[in-house]
């Protein structure tokens, strides 16, 4: 093992996804603060670099496509190996990062792939795992690096801002105004709230002077529309579900003051702008580690002995009644909303 010292060159692996790159920021910003003089690279898949792009903490952004060539990983490796890290911190913990980390100087956080297991196969429902953000401060304890609580965090540039400052002014929408972003996407069905519920939290804000925009992918874009179809005639509303790329939707979430989502990439992202947040978790629970962040935040959900009934969520509900989605009812996300109006944005 080497020394604090001999540290010069640091590789953080995550390969995906939204949430999870976004909980690693933490750790990158404490990094940073221990090894100021060091080189720290930051590997993901191509898709998800722009959430580390512009990150200060770090001096450079490998995407990785093993779509692009045939010997994408083998090739990966190779790079790896000429970069000569003296440490790299494994935060995802499959198959691939262990391939790239082998003949490295390595540490990793914990998994606990069999506790999961248990939560979710043996309703073993006193089992909770602690925050993935906090987990992954155990690949960096080695050398005493410790959370500075003090959030998550997505950086983007001007551009993004100039651009959805252009769509807001196209929309009638001035700096002024108070907003309520909506995100309607998941990766699940499980995860996935009801239409015309979400039109009826947007009419109650809309019909109190908010104005209702939707982020999200091209996936979302088909379901804000319907939403946005159901809602009473004059309360207008913008969708941006796969106009934006994902600093651009953190430039909606920074001009935000409320936030309705899912337990999906876009409850973190939207923290990482110190936003306050209200996520409708359905499927999965907090026993994971994967909720958002205490601060300004809540989540509605139901509790029932049959949740969490997946890891990430499935394609149906596996005892055919979905109760977990269904016992939400509108007004109980319109009176944690309103908890959370007024609120200062997260420090």
């Amino acid at each position: 093992m080497p020394t604090p010292d001999q540290i010069k060159r640091i590789l953080v692996i995550r390969f995906s996804s939204i949430g999870d790159i976004i909980l690693t920021t933490p750790l990158l910003r404490c990094l940073r603060q221990q090894f100021p003089d060091a080189q720290i690279h930051f590997l993901t898949k191509v898709q998800f670099v722009d959430l580390i792009r512009h990150n200060p903490n770090i001096n450079e952004v490998i995407g990785f496509d093993s779509k692009k060539e045939k010997n994408a990983l083998s090739n990966l490796r190779k790079k790896l190996r000429e970069n000569n890290y003296d440490w790299v911190i494994d935060l995802h913990q499959n198959l691939r990062s262990l391939y790239l980390k082998r003949g490295f100087f390595s540490t990793s956080y914990p998994k606990h792939t069999f506790k999961r297991w248990l939560i979710t196969n043996l309703n073993q429902r006193n089992i909770y795992l602690s925050p993935i953000y906090e987990r992954y401060f155990e690949a960096v304890q080695t050398f005493g690096i410790r959370n500075d609580n003090l959030g998550t965090e997505v950086f983007f540039q001007k551009e993004n801002t100039e651009k959805i400052q252009l769509l807001f002014s196209e929309k009638g929408i001035s700096p002024s105004q108070k907003i309520l972003t909506i995100c309607t996407g998941a990766s699940a069905f499980t995860k996935r709230w009801f239409a015309e519920r979400f039109a009826e939290v947007a009419d109650h804000f809309a019909q109190k002077n908010y104005k209702i925009v939707f982020i999200g992918g091209k996936e979302d874009h088909e379901t804000s529309e319907k939403i946005i179809n159901m809602m009473q005639k004059g309360n207008e509303s913008l969708n941006l579900a796969g106009k934006c790329s994902l600093l651009d939707s953190a430039a909606v979430l920074q001009q935000s003051e409320i936030v309705l989502t899912h337990d999906t990439g876009m409850m973190h992202l939207a923290q990482s702008q110190k936003c306050p947040v209200v996520a409708i978790f359905g499927a999965t629970t907090r026993h994971f580690g994967f909720f958002p962040t205490p601060e300004k935040s809540i989540v509605v959900e139901k509790q029932l002995a049959c949740r969490p009934c997946s890891f990430h969520g499935g394609a149906v509900c596996p005892r055919g009644h979905f109760d977990c989605m269904k016992t939400i009812e509108a007004r109980e996300v319109i009176e944690s909303l309103e908890k959370l109006v007024g609120k200062s944005k997260i420090v």
